[in-house]
């Protein structure tokens, strides 16, 4: 089945250092991403505090879904 799938696509991108040329800051980034930064960095505290990684527990943490 892999074989089928052909030859294999790596992101680039994704080993670039952070502030490359056209990456993105904290500082020119949308709204709901800035939004999204501050909960993983939330979650990393309460992770790191807590010591519990739990999906259902971060979620009741961070007040979301």
């Amino acid at each position: 089945m892999l074989k089928e799938q052909g030859a294999l696509q790596y992101r680039t991108d994704v080993t670039e250092e952070p502030n490359a040329a056209g990456a993105t800051t904290i500082w020119n980034c949308s709204p709901k991403a800035m939004a999204a930064t501050n909960s993983s960095e939330r979650a990393v505290e309460i992770v790191q505090r807590d010591r519990k990684a739990s999906t259902s527990y971060l979620q009741r943490r961070l007040e979301i879904g």
